[in-house]
């Protein structure tokens, strides 16, 4: 079979310009209550109820906008609409009755049954069980706190692997999080709690840069300026194609994979691994968790790729850029930002500075690394390598077939 292609949200509202569509079976909203607890209670909850059920409790959590919310040229909402969870996507509401076994209960049941399907929800996006069970603990300490009925958390991935599968159940949790993250005074808003996996889902290489330009202290354009490999340049490339709602906060962009708006994100590892490894790797070595147990699954280009960001974890982790960026006098507030000239000890700027073979740069220009770099045939010095092999305790205790454990592996093969 031939490999997708990556499709951008952009490319979704070329074809077909409104909102996403969602059928909610039907259901008389009391009968639904009943049935609802009948499942939650005696699980497992049939899905097509779980769903309906969502609508019709969550329909009623209301804001009113106060000004036109639109993207990819949809309007959402005219400015002084009242919008509830749902007035992103284009609601239907379907023919078929819901049945059910049902059991008597109390109307104040709508105060905690949504965050235990939030909750079912959130536990089957999880893989790594650790994070299976912190999640379940923190959604039991919650509902614990709501109702007297006990919940079997613990028993949730034997009950519901239909619903990982499920496009509907996946757009009324993007569509939640979507209006909970616009309107976050709403009540209920702490059902992000579950539904927060929607946001960004399937965008893993460009949130994987974001977090590296963050940690190295970099805006994401100047990082880029350190890319010294045409495989990873290219995936930047891709995820910053123009005219995509990338930095938009209200858009339909992070939800991209759960409304259904690309068959594979151009922002995903998988359409992106060479950016992928690259960010991790840096980041690894940087001290970040997440980093070194993100999966390693790179084959093209490993060489380079590698190089070029063990490379910048070695002059990011052993460089600093400090610059005066505060004055106390008006007039000199206008060079705030800017810095300082000299490195505090009455040298030379870097600017000014002859480029030796023997001694390596010590600031943070890209341009100067390069030049200095290709003196050296791009080969890590003795030094770096030094330098670089003590940073492998940042790889120790990572996951099976991590890029921590690659990379530790890799730089214990050092000379």
């Amino acid at each position: 079979a031939s490999e997708i292609s990556p499709k951008y949200p952009s490319e979704y509202f070329d074809t077909q310009l409104e909102k996403p569509s969602l059928v909610i079976p039907h259901a008389e909203s009391t009968t639904l209550r009943k049935v609802v607890f009948s499942g939650v209670t005696n699980a497992p909850l049939d899905l097509d109820v779980a769903i309906s059920y969502m609508y019709h409790t969550l329909v009623k959590k209301t804001s009113v906008l106060e000004s036109k919310w639109e993207s990819y040229g949809v309007t959402i909402a005219e400015s002084g609409t009242t919008c509830n969870p749902f007035t992103p996507l284009k609601i239907t509401i379907g023919t078929s009755a819901i049945v059910g076994t049902e059991k008597s209960c109390e109307a104040d049941v709508d105060l905690w049954l949504p965050y235990v399907i939030v909750g079912i929800f959130r536990i089957m996006r999880t893989p790594n069980p650790e994070h299976v069970d912190v999640i379940a603990k923190r959604f039991a300490s919650h509902v614990s706190a709501l109702t007297r009925e006990n919940i079997s958390w613990t028993a949730v991935k034997g009950h519901y692997q239909s619903w990982t599968q499920s496009v509907r159940l996946a757009k009324l949790m993007a569509s939640i999080d979507m209006f909970y993250s616009k309107f976050p005074h709403v009540d209920m808003q702490d059902l992000r709690l579950g539904t927060i996996v929607t946001r960004f889902k399937d965008c893993a290489a460009l949130i994987s840069y974001q977090q590296v330009s963050k940690v190295v202290g970099l805006d994401v354009w100047e990082l880029a300026n350190w890319v010294l490999s045409k495989s990873v340049a290219k995936d930047v490339t891709r995820i910053f194609k123009p005219d995509e709602e990338v930095e938009k906060e209200d858009s339909y962009f992070p939800y991209q994979s759960d409304l259904g708006l690309t068959t594979k994100s151009a922002y995903s590892s998988s359409a992106n691994p060479c950016l992928y490894f690259f960010t991790n790797v840096i980041s690894t070595l940087l001290g970040s968790e997440r980093g070194k147990n993100a999966r390693f699954f790179l084959s093209e280009d490993l060489e380079n790729v590698r190089f070029n960001a063990l490379l910048l974890a070695y002059i990011f982790g052993t460089t600093h850029q400090l610059g005066k960026m505060l004055y106390g006098d008006q007039p000199s507030a206008m060079n705030a930002g800017r810095p300082v000239e000299g490195d505090g000890d009455g040298n030379q700027s870097d600017s000014d500075s002859v480029l030796d073979l023997d001694m390596e740069p010590t600031s943070r220009d890209a341009e100067e690394w390069i030049a200095w770099l290709a003196m050296k045939s791009y080969k890590l010095t003795p030094k770096m390598t030094r330098t670089l092999k003590k940073l492998v305790n940042f790889c120790k205790d990572s996951r099976e077939q991590s890029i921590g454990q690659h990379i530790g592996n890799y730089l214990n093969t050092l000379a």
